[in-house]
């Protein structure tokens, strides 16, 4: 969060307001990649008003490691 503060000069503004997730692209179901699938989705949407609503719902749950193997 604070890198990406510095890298774009917003000083003013508060750091758990900003886009920044967590994730680990590497790991199945990862609760980070997949909290950003459902942002950029919604973002996607809210701009350009395509019918590409998801019906993938964050929980509670997944922010749980959940190991395949």
């Amino acid at each position: 969060k604070k890198q990406y503060q510095r890298n774009h000069n917003l000083w003013d503004e508060n750091v758990d307001t900003m886009p920044i997730f967590g994730t680990i692209a590497s790991q199945f179901n990862d609760p980070g990649m997949n909290t950003l699938y459902k942002s950029i989705m919604d973002k996607i949407v809210e701009k350009t008003g395509a019918d590409l609503k998801s019906t993938f719902e964050i929980t509670r749950e997944m922010s749980e490691k959940i190991f395949v193997i």
